[in-house]
């Protein structure tokens, strides 16, 4: 968040986002077991219609 300047909730809600939208975001802790860093792992994946 340090990077971004966004607050702790700006920042779950943007990757509750990216979830709901079909990414899949993993999590790393870091290594003072404080912060976390986030990255998207996977190419979204879009359903298709029958």
């Amino acid at each position: 968040m340090t990077t971004t300047g966004w607050l702790a909730h700006t920042t779950r809600a943007a990757l509750t986002g990216l979830r709901k939208r079909g990414f899949m975001v993993e999590r790393e802790k870091g290594a003072d077991g404080k912060e976390s860093r986030y990255r998207i792992a996977a190419i979204r994946i879009v359903a298709k219609a029958a």
